[in-house]
């Protein structure tokens, strides 16, 4: 201790602190929307067909099966209580692409609910039994949904995507148990949009405050009304000469000040990660991680 003041050495300052917390938020909104971009261009996240309600909370899983010139349905496959499940019950098929029905249980058929406007697809509506099987090929582009006539109320549904001009959802994961991870989430389109927004009023709230320390600096070294009288006609030694170390009284530091400020950015830093896990991760949107 020298003349009752404590050399303290460098320490931060709130303008240092809000400085850094400003880039890290133009550098985080900056290379966030970059990735969402990203993820909307090469159609990143766990898509698949939207066929509205019609198969929420129906067994059977789903299949994107382009590419393939046949695919294989199998008619009573376990599910929906018992032995009442198309699997795949979504299945995302190329233009051309023949699908084969095989009954694995008895008294199932196939019946058309909607298909595409001039498309004729008549399915096949008499029950059928274990070993009967049966095929069409889908040319047309567009949604297709049927069910099994007796086993319609227990869920036993079925939906058929055909071509790449389909409405489409991103999904939840698969979860650890095999699940298939919750369900819908966003609209693919609408999921990068979201990712966008939110990485977008980052990078502005950084900007923001990049912009305002700067202005205070400025105001604060006198920039806005120029130097004082006095100052103009200061000698050249004294421009040269170092600044003294910063000391403070023990009496005017603000313990509470300074544990606020740190306990405000250490929640802004878990509300972005928890944002980015729940949203990113277990949605499987477009992420800057890849």
């Amino acid at each position: 201790m020298t003349d009752g003041t404590t050399d303290c050495g460098p320490r931060a300052t709130r303008r240092g602190v809000l400085g850094a917390a400003a880039g890290s938020l133009v550098a985080l909104g900056t290379v966030g929307a970059a990735g969402a971009q990203e993820g909307t261009a090469t159609g990143s996240g766990n898509v698949q067909p939207d066929f509205g309600d019609w198969l929420d909370g129906v067994d059977g899983g789903t299949e994107d099966a382009r590419g393939q010139d046949s695919v294989t349905v199998t008619v009573g496959a376990n599910g929906n209580g018992g032995t009442f499940a198309f699997s795949p019950a979504s299945l995302w098929i190329d233009p051309g692409t023949t699908v084969r029905f095989n009954w694995v249980s008895d008294n199932h058929n196939v019946v058309p609910e909607d298909v595409p406007e001039g498309v004729s697809w008549e399915g096949n509506s008499e029950i059928q039994n274990t070993g009967a099987s049966y095929e069409f090929t889908f040319e047309e582009g567009g949604l297709y949904t049927y069910f099994c006539e007796p086993h319609r109320s227990l869920g036993m549904l079925g939906g058929i995507a055909v071509g790449d001009d389909v409405p489409t959802q991103q999904v939840a994961p698969p979860s650890d148990d095999g699940g298939d991870g919750g369900g819908p989430l966003l609209p693919a389109e609408d999921s990068a949009g979201v990712m966008l927004t939110f990485y977008a009023v980052l990078a502005i709230a950084g900007a923001f405050l990049v912009g305002g320390e700067g202005l205070r600096a400025v105001r604060d070294s006198g920039g806005f009304r120029g130097p004082a009288p006095e100052e103009s006609g200061a000698v050249a030694e004294e421009a040269a000469e170092t600044d003294p170390v910063e000391t403070i009284e023990h009496d005017g530091y603000d313990p509470t000040g300074t544990a606020a400020l740190i306990i405000l950015y250490f929640l802004v830093v878990v509300v972005m990660w928890v944002f980015m896990y729940f949203v990113e991760f277990l949605g499987n949107g477009p992420t800057v991680i890849g």
